[in-house]
């Protein structure tokens, strides 16, 4: 992996692992008759980090002003 004008950076691979993962978790809950409860879990984690996202993006714009 490269960092930059390579075809697969780095940012590209840590998302690859992290679906890869999510793919398996979602895997597991499925066999156990969890996927209900792993949605959801997936949802408001999504949520929170969007939030926080948002809470910085808008303290940067905030800050430029």
């Amino acid at each position: 992996m490269t960092v930059g004008s390579g075809s697969l950076t780095v940012w590209y691979g840590l998302g690859l692992v992290g679906m890869g993962w999510l793919a398996l978790l979602w895997r597991s809950a499925r066999r156990q008759g969890e996927t209900r409860q792993f949605l959801t879990s997936l949802a408001v984690v999504a949520l929170l980090l969007g939030g926080m996202a948002g809470i910085i993006a808008l303290t940067i714009w905030l800050d430029r002003r």
